[in-house]
Protein backbone atom coordinates (compact mmCIF):
# COMPACT_ATOMS: atom_id res chain seq x y z
CA UNK A 1 0.00 0.00 0.00
CA UNK A 2 2.90 2.69 0.79
CA UNK A 3 4.20 1.44 -1.94
CA UNK A 4 1.43 2.39 -4.25
CA UNK A 5 0.84 5.51 -2.35
CA UNK A 6 4.60 6.48 -3.18
CA UNK A 7 4.49 5.65 -6.82
CA UNK A 8 1.31 7.94 -7.10
CA UNK A 9 2.59 10.75 -5.67
CA UNK A 10 5.89 10.31 -7.56
CA UNK A 11 3.88 10.70 -11.30
CA UNK A 12 2.02 13.68 -9.86
CA UNK A 13 5.22 15.55 -9.25
CA UNK A 14 6.13 15.96 -12.72
CA UNK A 15 2.26 16.75 -13.57
CA UNK A 16 1.96 18.77 -10.99
CA UNK A 17 5.05 21.02 -12.35
CA UNK A 18 3.73 21.00 -15.77
CA UNK A 19 0.44 22.61 -14.66
CA UNK A 20 2.47 25.24 -13.39
CA UNK A 21 4.68 26.16 -15.86
CA UNK A 22 1.50 25.96 -18.59
CA UNK A 23 -0.51 28.53 -15.83
CA UNK A 24 2.72 30.46 -15.32
CA UNK A 25 2.91 31.05 -19.44
CA UNK A 26 -0.39 31.89 -19.89
CA UNK A 27 -0.54 34.49 -17.31
CA UNK A 28 2.89 35.58 -18.75
CA UNK A 29 0.84 35.61 -22.48
CA UNK A 30 -2.53 37.77 -21.11
CA UNK A 31 -2.10 41.97 -22.38
CA UNK A 32 -1.71 43.12 -18.36
CA UNK A 33 -0.45 42.05 -15.24
CA UNK A 34 -1.47 42.39 -11.60
CA UNK A 35 0.13 46.17 -11.61
CA UNK A 36 -2.49 47.47 -13.68
CA UNK A 37 -4.65 47.03 -10.83
CA UNK A 38 -2.76 49.65 -8.75
CA UNK A 39 -2.59 52.11 -11.33
CA UNK A 40 -3.90 54.72 -12.47
CA UNK A 41 -4.38 56.29 -15.87
CA UNK A 42 -2.54 59.45 -14.40
CA UNK A 43 0.53 57.91 -13.15
CA UNK A 44 3.76 58.43 -14.28
CA UNK A 45 5.61 55.65 -16.18
CA UNK A 46 8.44 56.08 -13.65
CA UNK A 47 6.24 55.15 -10.62
CA UNK A 48 5.17 52.39 -12.95
CA UNK A 49 8.42 50.82 -13.17
CA UNK A 50 8.90 50.94 -9.29
CA UNK A 51 5.96 49.16 -8.51
CA UNK A 52 6.76 46.94 -11.01
CA UNK A 53 10.29 46.56 -9.49
CA UNK A 54 9.17 46.24 -6.14
CA UNK A 55 6.96 43.01 -6.91
CA UNK A 56 9.62 41.80 -9.37
CA UNK A 57 7.62 42.11 -11.80
CA UNK A 58 10.33 43.54 -14.26
CA UNK A 59 12.35 40.40 -14.42
CA UNK A 60 12.61 37.97 -17.07
CA UNK A 61 9.99 35.46 -16.94
CA UNK A 62 12.04 32.08 -16.47
CA UNK A 63 13.16 34.23 -13.13
CA UNK A 64 9.68 35.29 -12.16
CA UNK A 65 8.78 31.47 -12.42
CA UNK A 66 11.67 30.53 -10.44
CA UNK A 67 10.74 32.70 -7.59
CA UNK A 68 7.71 31.86 -7.44
CA UNK A 69 8.66 27.90 -7.07
CA UNK A 70 11.01 29.12 -4.44
CA UNK A 71 8.32 30.75 -2.07
CA UNK A 72 6.10 27.91 -2.48
CA UNK A 73 8.52 25.69 -1.37
CA UNK A 74 8.85 28.07 1.93
CA UNK A 75 5.15 28.20 2.27
CA UNK A 76 5.07 32.28 1.34
CA UNK A 77 2.19 32.32 -0.94
CA UNK A 78 2.18 35.78 -1.75
CA UNK A 79 -0.03 38.76 -1.04
CA UNK A 80 -3.26 39.48 -2.60
CA UNK A 81 -3.80 43.10 -4.51
CA UNK A 82 -7.43 41.85 -4.49
CA UNK A 83 -8.39 41.47 -0.84
CA UNK A 84 -5.24 42.98 0.65
CA UNK A 85 -4.47 40.22 2.93
CA UNK A 86 -1.72 37.25 2.52
CA UNK A 87 -2.72 34.28 0.46
CA UNK A 88 -1.82 32.41 3.63
CA UNK A 89 -4.54 33.56 5.48
CA UNK A 90 -7.09 33.88 3.07
CA UNK A 91 -6.53 30.13 2.65
CA UNK A 92 -6.45 29.05 5.91
CA UNK A 93 -9.42 31.50 6.69
CA UNK A 94 -11.73 29.85 4.55
CA UNK A 95 -10.57 26.05 5.13
CA UNK A 96 -13.03 25.52 8.08
CA UNK A 97 -15.57 25.96 5.77
CA UNK A 98 -14.27 24.10 2.84
CA UNK A 99 -13.71 21.25 5.35
CA UNK A 100 -17.64 21.14 6.62
CA UNK A 101 -18.28 21.09 2.62
CA UNK A 102 -16.41 18.90 1.30
CA UNK A 103 -15.48 15.90 4.47
CA UNK A 104 -19.18 14.90 4.86
CA UNK A 105 -19.86 14.43 0.68
CA UNK A 106 -16.23 12.41 0.23
CA UNK A 107 -17.37 10.26 3.66
CA UNK A 108 -20.90 9.50 2.56
CA UNK A 109 -19.95 8.72 -0.96
CA UNK A 110 -17.29 6.23 -0.36
CA UNK A 111 -19.51 4.46 2.68
CA UNK A 112 -22.40 4.18 0.00
CA UNK A 113 -19.82 2.87 -2.65
CA UNK A 114 -18.54 -0.12 -0.68
CA UNK A 115 -22.11 -0.65 0.58
CA UNK A 116 -23.25 -0.25 -3.03
CA UNK A 117 -20.49 -2.39 -4.72
CA UNK A 118 -21.43 -5.48 -1.40
CA UNK A 119 -24.71 -5.06 -2.20
CA UNK A 120 -24.34 -5.24 -6.25
CA UNK A 121 -21.76 -8.33 -5.63
CA UNK A 122 -24.00 -9.89 -3.90
CA UNK A 123 -26.81 -9.71 -6.36
CA UNK A 124 -24.26 -10.26 -9.62
CA UNK A 125 -26.26 -10.08 -12.86
CA UNK A 126 -29.66 -9.45 -11.08
CA UNK A 127 -32.00 -5.97 -11.46
CA UNK A 128 -29.87 -4.36 -8.66
CA UNK A 129 -26.53 -4.93 -9.93
CA UNK A 130 -27.41 -2.96 -13.29
CA UNK A 131 -29.59 -0.57 -11.19
CA UNK A 132 -26.50 0.53 -9.40
CA UNK A 133 -24.12 0.69 -12.76
CA UNK A 134 -26.52 2.59 -14.08
CA UNK A 135 -26.59 5.37 -11.41
CA UNK A 136 -22.18 5.59 -11.60
CA UNK A 137 -22.72 5.57 -15.01
CA UNK A 138 -25.09 8.92 -14.75
CA UNK A 139 -23.24 9.87 -12.09
CA UNK A 140 -20.19 10.04 -14.66
CA UNK A 141 -21.86 11.44 -17.16
CA UNK A 142 -24.14 14.24 -15.57
CA UNK A 143 -22.17 17.84 -15.04
CA UNK A 144 -22.54 19.01 -11.46
CA UNK A 145 -23.84 22.39 -12.30
CA UNK A 146 -26.83 21.00 -13.75
CA UNK A 147 -27.54 18.58 -11.05
CA UNK A 148 -27.24 21.86 -8.72
CA UNK A 149 -29.72 23.72 -10.30
CA UNK A 150 -31.90 20.59 -10.66
CA UNK A 151 -32.12 20.37 -6.25
CA UNK A 152 -32.13 24.21 -6.41
CA UNK A 153 -34.93 24.09 -8.66
CA UNK A 154 -36.63 21.32 -6.62
CA UNK A 155 -35.50 21.92 -2.95
CA UNK A 156 -35.31 25.44 -2.73
CA UNK A 157 -37.66 27.08 -5.13
CA UNK A 158 -40.71 24.57 -6.00
CA UNK A 159 -40.91 23.16 -2.66
CA UNK A 160 -38.90 25.98 -0.52
CA UNK A 161 -37.48 23.46 2.17
CA UNK A 162 -34.12 24.43 2.01
CA UNK A 163 -31.93 27.77 1.54
CA UNK A 164 -30.48 28.93 -1.68
CA UNK A 165 -26.83 30.54 -0.20
CA UNK A 166 -25.22 31.30 2.61
CA UNK A 167 -24.20 29.21 5.62
CA UNK A 168 -26.00 30.72 8.10
CA UNK A 169 -29.78 32.59 8.98
CA UNK A 170 -29.46 36.17 11.03
CA UNK A 171 -30.12 35.93 14.19
CA UNK A 172 -29.33 32.46 14.15
CA UNK A 173 -25.74 32.22 13.53
CA UNK A 174 -24.66 29.53 16.70
CA UNK A 175 -27.95 27.50 15.82
CA UNK A 176 -26.03 23.80 14.13
CA UNK A 177 -29.30 23.12 12.86
CA UNK A 178 -29.55 25.99 10.97
CA UNK A 179 -26.46 25.38 10.01
CA UNK A 180 -27.12 21.76 8.66
CA UNK A 181 -29.55 22.78 7.28
CA UNK A 182 -27.58 25.12 4.77
CA UNK A 183 -25.26 22.59 4.13
CA UNK A 184 -27.69 19.76 2.83
CA UNK A 185 -27.58 21.19 -0.98
CA UNK A 186 -23.63 21.79 -0.98
CA UNK A 187 -23.32 18.26 0.43
CA UNK A 188 -25.86 16.39 -1.94
CA UNK A 189 -24.65 17.84 -5.08
CA UNK A 190 -20.87 17.17 -4.75
CA UNK A 191 -22.30 13.88 -3.31
CA UNK A 192 -23.57 12.38 -6.65
CA UNK A 193 -20.51 13.22 -8.41
CA UNK A 194 -17.99 11.74 -6.01
CA UNK A 195 -20.32 8.79 -5.44
CA UNK A 196 -20.04 7.88 -9.47
CA UNK A 197 -16.62 8.83 -9.65
CA UNK A 198 -15.90 6.40 -6.61
CA UNK A 199 -17.25 3.97 -8.71
CA UNK A 200 -13.95 2.00 -8.85
CA UNK A 201 -14.20 1.45 -5.09
CA UNK A 202 -17.86 0.00 -5.72
CA UNK A 203 -16.49 -2.16 -8.55
CA UNK A 204 -13.21 -3.38 -6.25
CA UNK A 205 -16.33 -4.73 -3.29
CA UNK A 206 -18.15 -6.45 -6.00
CA UNK A 207 -15.26 -8.53 -7.12
CA UNK A 208 -14.14 -9.03 -3.29
CA UNK A 209 -17.84 -10.02 -2.35
CA UNK A 210 -18.52 -12.98 -5.12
Amino acid sequence: MLRYIAKRIAQAIPIVFIICVICFALIQLAPFDAIDMLTRPDMQPEMVQALKSRYGLDQPAHIQFLSWLGCMFTGDMGYSLVNHQSVAFGLTSRLPNTILLVLPSYTVAVILSVILGLLAGMNRGSRLDRIIDGLCSIGMATPTFWIGMILLYIFAYTLNLLPVLGMRTLGREANMADILRHCILPWGNPLFRIFARNRPVCTVCRHQSI
